[in-house]
C-alpha cells in the first residue's frame, strides 16, 4: 500500500493545530538566524554551508573562520588549486571537527572550482544576480558537497539574514521551502502529517517532495518557517529508538499521532 494524502481526509484543524504547535515551539528559538553570524564574508558562508552535517551543527560556521585563522586567507582561486590532502590536512591543523576531513577538503576544492568558473571567483554572485529564490536554491545545488537540505538551508539565512529587505526579487517567502533530513521527516511521518502506510518506504526523492507538501499546506506563507522548529523536536525529542513522548512540544493530545514505528522510512535521508 503507497502513500496518501491527508489533506483529502482529515480535517482541517488538524492542519491548524499542527501549524500552531511547530510555530509555537519555533518562537523559542533563534537557531536559523544566530548560527550564521560567525562566518563573516560570501566565502565563509559557502564553507559554513559545506561544513554543516559535517561538523557539528553549532560548529559548522566557526569552522571557516579557523579555517582562515590556520590559512591566512579564504580565497576562492587558492582553495581551488590546493591539493586536497593538504586541504584537509589544513582542516585538521585549524582543528574545524571535520569529523570526514578528506570529504570536507574534496568538497571545498570543488565547489570551489565551481565557483571560480562559473561566478567569477565571487560566491555572492550565486545569489546576487539571481531572479528568483527557486533559482538560487537550484545554483547551491548543483555545488559539490551541498545538498538539498543544505541549499534550502542556505537560502533561508541569506533571505532572512544579512540580505534582508536588499533584494526584493528573493524574497518571495513562499517559495522558501523547508530543509527535509531525518530529524525533520521522522516529527513529519510520526505525527501523521505525511501518513504514509506503517511499511511503506519511499525513495528519497519522494520522501523529500512529500515533507516539502505538507510543510507547503501547514505553511504556505512560509514554509521554512517550520524547519528549525520541527529539527529540533526531532533532535532533542523525537528520537529513532526512545522518542520523549511527554515532554515534546507536540505531544499534547490531537496533535502528534505517536507512530513511532514510522523510523525506518527515514533512512533513505542525509542525517
Amino acid at each position: 500500500m503507497g502513500a496518501y494524502s491527508y489533506w483529502d481526509y482529515g480535517p482541517s484543524y488538524y492542519c491548524r493545530h499542527h501549524r500552531e504547535a511547530i510555530q509555537e515551539w519555533g518562537l523559542t528559538t533563534r537557531f536559523f538566524l544566530s548560527t550564521y553570524q560567525g562566518a563573516t564574508g560570501p566565502t565563509a558562508f559557502l564553507l559554513g554551508v559545506i561544513f554543516d552535517g559535517l561538523v557539528l551543527a553549532e560548529r559548522a560556521w566557526a569552522a571557516p573562520v579557523m579555517l582562515r585563522a590556520h590559512l591566512g586567507h579564504l580565497r576562492i582561486g587558492r582553495l581551488a588549486r590546493m591539493h586536497a590532502s593538504q586541504l584537509a590536512s589544513a582542516l585538521a591543523a585549524a582543528r574545524c571537527g571535520a569529523r570526514y576531513p578528506r570529504r570536507v577538503a574534496r568538497f571545498i576544492k570543488a565547489s570551489s572550482a565551481v565557483v571560480l568558473d562559473d561566478y567569477a571567483g565571487r560566491p555572492e554572485n550565486i545569489w546576487l544576480d539571481a531572479l528568483t529564490t527557486g533559482e538560487v536554491i537550484q545554483r547551491f545545488e548543483r555545488l559539490p558537497g551541498v545538498s538539498q537540505k543544505k541549499a534550502r538551508m542556505a537560502v533561508k539565512l541569506l533571505v532572512l539574514g544579512f540580505m534582508y529587505g536588499r533584494y526584493p526579487n528573493l524574497e518571495r517567502w513562499c517559495d522558501l521551502d523547508m530543509a527535509v533530513d531525518r530529524h525533520t521527516a521522522r516529527v513529519f511521518l510520526r505525527t501523521g502529517l505525511v501518513p504514509y502506510a506503517p511499511r511503506f518506504t519511499p525513495s528519497a526523492s519522494r520522501l523529500i517532495a512529500d515533507v516539502t507538501y505538507a510543510a507547503r499546506r501547514l505553511s504556505p506563507d512560509f514554509p521554512a518557517r517550520l524547519d528549525d522548529p520541527a529539527f529540533e523536536i526531532g533532535r532533542d525529542y523525537c528520537s529513532p529508538q526512545d522518542p520523549d513522548c511527554q515532554a515534546c512540544p507536540l505531544g499534547r493530545p490531537g496533535v502528534c499521532r505517536r507512530r513511532i514505528h514510522m523510523t525506518r522510512a527515514t533512512s533513505v535521508l542525509e542525517a
